[in-house]
Order: structure tokens, then sequence, then C-alpha cells
């Protein structure tokens, strides 16, 4: 293969990519369709919530399926099936009536997200082969599209909701352009050939030459792995508490109803560029570098928000919002940094794991310590003593790493 041949496919991949992750990133656009599900099936509130609480963590199972699968069978019979099974939860959901309503469950919350966390493990796990060189810039890129589908989906879907299509053409409508996406995408998600990662111009990374090569089960075996999870839970916190009253608290800080709806705007455009940047800053210093930059700005931004109003209050809930994308993005890079780049796709889906935990224990403090449903003073303490504490484990782990290599 040919240095511009092998440029060419690189690049189409990354397209490929970046393609299907706008796609399946609409897991994060339900608060748009909660309100007219609740009026056309004629749920209630908590009918309507469990949707999402059921997509969330099947979606990073998914994830974690999809990483094991691509290392024993291989990128692209993952991907196909993780958009066979999107596209037919989209269209299933679309035929769903009042009558049958529980079945929403089934295709929109289970195949759909399932089938999203299969393609987004897929994609990851071929933009990581194919961009052995500036590969935070890729990989940043590739989950930067996953958050930026609720700026692209979002006014659309609301629009279309709205006009003549209702529910069910929505739901049509949109399994519809997946189909044509993925047809047009997924057939460059595959793994890349031997040797192909690098171009001949370009030199390995060298802090991963040598490097030991860890398996998933030699991974579930050392303590690094628990505390890196631990770690990436605390690190998450403020976001997860806050943001299922996030309009509400920004109207509590003195915000009108309508800027409380650009903060909420805001704060999805943060975590893209959370995504983006911080994976891109690792091809210019360490991924453990950029975390604790994201443990410090999510410390910071948590300890101001505690007395912020208007634009403040903007700026801040943007910066929380900015570490949890990042978060996101460099959970690909923390496992090729701590336990090698051979199973790499197996390992990201272990590490996802702190993401099933985290969405599941912070809204549950949340609630828990909320004042009429809002944040306290409470809920600010805890916050800062999880991310505190998830920075202070974290330069320990450091610091033990360090001391084993230079024995």
């Amino acid at each position: 293969m040919t240095e511009q041949s092998m440029k060419r496919k690189r690049i189409l991949t990354l397209i490929s990519a970046v393609c299907v992750q706008l796609c399946v990133g609409i897991i994060y656009i339900w608060s748009i369709f909660r309100v007219p599900v609740m009026e056309y099936f004629g749920w209630d509130s908590t009918q309507a919530s469990l949707t999402f609480s059921i997509m969330l963590p099947l979606n990073m199972l998914g994830v974690l399926v999809g990483g094991i699968l691509c290392d024993r069978r291989g990128i692209r019979p993952v991907v196909l099936t993780g958009a066979a099974f999107a596209v037919s939860g989209l269209y299933l959901t679309s035929l769903v009536s009042s009558a049958n309503a529980a079945l929403l469950y089934v295709f929109y919350a289970g195949l759909c997200g399932f089938g999203g966390g299969l393609v987004y493990a897929s994609a990851i796990a071929s933009v990581n082969q194919w961009w052995t060189r500036h590969k935070g810039f890729a990989v940043g890129l590739t989950i930067g599209a996953y958050g930026c589908s609720t700026v692209v989906f979002g006014a659309w879907v609301n629009r279309m909701l709205s006009s003549h299509l209702g529910v069910q053409g929505t739901f049509r409508t949109l399994s519809l352009i997946f189909l044509l996406v993925f047809a047009a995408s997924v057939w460059m998600l595959r793994n890349a050939p031997d040797g192909v990662g690098l171009a001949r111009s370009e030199a390995p990374d060298q802090a991963v030459v040598g490097q030991k090569q860890y398996t998933p089960q030699k991974v579930l075996a050392t303590p690094v792995y628990y505390l890196l999870v631990i770690c990436l839970v605390c690190l998450t916190a403020p976001y997860l508490m806050l943001n299922t009253t996030m309009k509400s608290f920004a109207v509590a800080r003195g915000l009108t109803a309508e800027m409380a709806v650009v903060t909420v705007m805001t704060t999805g455009i943060a975590s893209a560029a959370g995504r983006i940047i911080s994976a891109w800053m690792t091809d210019k210093t360490s991924v453990q570098t950029v975390l604790i930059m994201l443990f410090c700005l999510a410390l910071t931004a948590t300890g101001v928000l505690f007395y912020a109003s208007g634009i403040w209050f903007i700026a801040a809930i943007a910066l929380v919002a900015f570490a949890y994308g990042g978060c996101a993005a460099i959970t690909p890079l923390l496992a090729i940094s701590f336990f090698g780049t051979k199973y790499m796709s197996s390992i990201m889906g272990l590490l996802i794991i702190s993401a099933i935990i985290a969405g599941m224990a912070h809204p549950a403090i949340a609630a828990k310590i909320s004042v009429d449903g809002l944040p306290s003073a409470t809920t600010f303490i805890v916050m800062e003593s999880i991310v505190l504490g998830g920075l202070i484990l974290f330069q320990i782990l450091i610091l033990t790493q360090n001391r084993t290599r230079n024995r």
C-alpha cells in the first residue's frame, strides 16, 4: 500500500467515524423527546424518565461488549451489528402505539441504546488503529462528534416533533437518516493491516515502544484498574450531580428561562469542546497531565458555582461540562497509557464501567441531598470532596507507577 493510499484511507476512516458518532450520540437528546412522548403515550414523568435510565446503562454495556468483540472478532462485524441494531431500533420504535407503549423500552432504549454502544466502540477502535500518530487529535475528534450530536440534531428533532411528523414520523425519519449514514460510512471502519497505522515518514510514539501489553484478564487482576475506575467516577461527579436540575438551577441563580435554555445548550458545546481539546492535548503532553488538569478545572469550577450567578454561572457550568467531556475523551488514551495498545478496545470497555457507576450513583446522591429539588450547600461540599478525593488518589497512583517503573 502506497503512502498516499494509506493517508487517504486514514482520512476516510476518521470522517466515517465522525459521521456514525454524530448519529449514535442521539442518546443524549432524550430530553427533547420526553414531553412529546409523554403526551403521545399518555405517560407520566416517571415512565418517561425510565427510558433514559434504561438506555444509558445499556449503551455503556454496548461499549463494553463492543470493545471486547472488536479485539476478538474484528471491527467490521461489530460495527455492522451495532448499526443494524440502532437502525432497526429506531424504525421499530416508530411502530409503537399507546396500546403497547412499553415496547419503547425494548426498541429505543434497548436495541438503539445497545447498538449505539457497539458502534461507539468500533469507531474509536478503528481510528485508534489507523491513526498511530496524532492519536489524541483523531480520537478526540471522534468522541467530540458523539458529544456534538445534541447540537446537530437537537433543534431539528424538536421541529420535526412539532410538525405533522409527530413522534412516530420523527423516529421513522431518523431511522432512514441513520440507515443512509451507516450505509455510506461503516464500510470504512475496519481493522488496519499490520504496519498500516504508520506512514513511512512517521515514527511510533516512543512512550509506548516496549510497553507491557496487558490482557483484559490481567487488567482485572491489577489494583491499578480499580483505582483508575474510582478516579474517573470522581471526576464526573459535578456534571452528573447537576445535570438533571441544570435548567431549574440556572433560573434559581437569577437567569431568565430563555437564558437557562442557552445555558443548557452551552454545556453541550462545552462538553464537545472538552472531548476534542483534551484528547488533542495528549499529543502535546501526557494523558496523566491532562487528567490532572481536568480534575483541577472541575474542582475550581464547582467552587465558583457555589456563589456564582449570571454570566459567571454560565461560565462555571460550562467548565464543569468541559471537564466531563474531557474525561470521556481521554478514557481510551488512559487505557493505552496504563495497559498498552494491543487490547485497547477491550480495556476501554472495562474503563467505561466507570460511566455506568457514575451515571447511577451521582444523580441518586444529588437527589438525596437536594433541597426543594435544587442543589444545596451540602451538594457542593459533596461534589468538591469527591473531586478532590479523586485528584489525590490519581496523584498517588501516578507516584506509585513511576516508582515501580524506576526499579
